[in-house]
């Protein structure tokens, strides 16, 4: 009665039918489980070249649409599951195999864009599969499949090219993003970066940022490059190709023509210049156990930033007098025909993050173009926009409470409160305020910093 029900009996047994095939395979209930099992004869079965090969195409070629649509991609989830199950002979196999990696590059070659998101995500989880470390691998047998894999990808030359021709798709983000910062160990690391340094992934990347493209690639791109920056302060790795590259001057002007340089100003290549700028600056923030030598690094980084941000500036001042066209919002009842918006909003916290570095050059120029007084307009003009108002108080903060000295910051200071007219402006908003009537204090964090 025992072997009549033990479901390991059942399977042995499937092995002994003639002619089986992967489709037979994968219509048996509990294949995964039994394959986590460490099952010795599916897992040699599944690992031949040929139905590695069957299963790489069912992830790599979309289902035809005349199928059932509840059924089109359970065989393509199946077979990303099984690719993926964490079996070290599979990778092994599929490292190697050339024709699997044939099926590979066909899906980027063959597909224009958009992909199918699904099929995306199982190309892009199987790939991943195969560079990065998994639990059950040893360090010798990742590094070897890994090495390899990397191989396969440097001898075809325009890898980056079929990554970035489907860059609207948010799984082949993910991809760029895991090769290019979750690699173990410092000689694959250097491997990967060296490889994409050389087919100039930041260079193309920046290029993106362009308002021929779509929103969805220019705000991918910009992820991308912001994901490297941000790993590189984890991980730091001495002689980071890539990270060299982003933080170039010659990348950072590159990005601000792209943001100003163009006819069109878009929303999303502003947004995507400005989260790269963001990103930028906050590497140059000094942490208690930073050695000297990174010390000097981000002192350095700091100061090829600001000159190079320093032309730009009048730019950035003009995009919070002349923002990108953004329709109408209804809010709490009312219609606001000029909503403040996202752009001038994110245009402010790069505004706080630039005073923030106490620069004097930088702090005269937003003098001259009067930069705290817009701002200090914007706060009373949009009593309601509370995102709006806890920027500009921190860009007041960084104004007033500079740990520098004295001396540096009492001219900045002085045209704040003189020139800008900060503390009749507070009074102003007061003397609006009708007895009786409630009304948003909204200058009470103001005057906090004065």
């Amino acid at each position: 009665m025992y072997w009549k029900n033990n479901p390991a009996s059942n399977w042995d047994s499937i092995f002994d039918r003639e002619n089986l095939c992967l489709s037979d395979l994968m219509r048996e209930q509990n294949l995964l489980e039994e394959l986590k099992g460490q099952n010795k004869k599916l897992i040699d079965f599944l690992t031949k070249p040929d139905i590695a090969l069957e299963l790489v195409r069912l992830v790599t070629q979309e289902p035809q649409e005349n199928e059932n649509p509840e059924n089109r991609f359970v065989l393509p989830n199946l077979a990303c599951e099984i690719l993926t199950s964490d079996i070290q002979p599979m990778y092994n196999v599929l490292s190697h195999e050339e024709e699997i990696w044939k099926c590979f590059f066909s899906f980027l070659e063959d597909n224009e864009p958009p992909l199918n998101s699904l099929m995306a995500s199982y190309f892009s989880r199987t790939l991943c599969s195969l560079i990065l470390k998994t639990g059950s691998q040893d360090w010798y047998t990742y590094q070897f499949n890994c090495l390899k894999a990397l191989e396969k990808v440097s001898d075809k030359g325009n890898f980056i090219d079929l990554l970035l021709k489907h860059l609207d798709t948010s799984a082949i983000m993910d991809l760029i993003i895991k090769i290019s910062t979750l690699l173990e160990g410092p000689p694959l690391r250097s491997n990967i970066f060296t490889l994409f340094e050389k087919e100039q992934l930041i260079s193309k990347l920046v290029d993106t940022l362009d308002s021929k493209n779509l929103p969805v690639r220019q705000l991918n791109a910009a992820e991308i490059i912001c994901a490297i920056e941000v790993a590189s302060e984890l991980h730091p790795l001495e002689n980071n190709p890539l990270v060299i590259s982003i933080e170039s001057p010659e990348t950072v002007n590159k990005v601000l023509v792209k943001m100003f340089g163009q006819t069109e100003k878009t929303e999303s290549t502003l947004l995507g210049g400005i989260s790269i700028l963001q990103t930028l600056l906050m590497a140059t923030k000094f942490k208690d156990e930073d050695s000297n030598e990174v010390y000097n690094d981000k002192q350095s980084l700091a100061e090829d930033l600001y000159i190079t941000i320093l032309p730009f500036l009048e730019h950035i001042h003009n995009v919070l007098l002349f923002p990108p066209k953004i329709e109408s919002l209804e809010s709490m009842g009312n219609v606001i025909e000029k909503p403040f918006g996202n752009v001038r909003l994110q245009i402010v916290r790069l505004i706080s993050s630039l005073l923030s570095m106490h620069n004097q050059q930088i702090n005269e120029r937003f003098a001259q173009l009067n930069t705290i007084k817009v701002l200090l307009d914007c706060f009373f003009c949009y009593e309601l926009n509370n995102f709006l108002h806890t920027q500009v108080v921190q860009c007041f903060h960084e104004v007033m409470c500079c740990n520098h000295s004295i001396a540096e910051n009492s001219t900045f200071i002085a045209h704040v409160i003189k020139d800008c007219q900060l503390i009749e402006s507070i009074l102003d908003n007061e003397k609006c305020i009708q007895p009786g009537k409630k009304k948003k204090r909204i200058y009470w964090s103001l005057s906090n910093n004065c």
